[in-house]
């Protein structure tokens, strides 16, 4: 069974753009752990607050990318 995760993030000040592109890079790699579909979303009225969310077939592959 199938189940999505939410990781929120939040970046220190004047730091959240490079914050932004690591953690991209970060999210994507979800699909090597068997992650069959990931988002970065950030927020419009706070610039500094992220939401990563990705779906998972089974925790194990989730443990394994955390």
């Amino acid at each position: 069974m199938a189940g999505v995760v939410h990781i929120p993030w939040y970046a220190t000040l004047l730091r959240a753009n490079d914050f932004e592109l690591g953690l991209g890079e970060a999210v994507e790699a979800a699909s090597k752990y068997g992650a069959t579909a990931y988002t970065l979303h950030r927020s419009r009225e706070d610039r500094h607050k992220f939401l990563q969310t990705a779906t998972f077939e089974d925790k194990l592959d989730f443990d394994r990318y955390w």
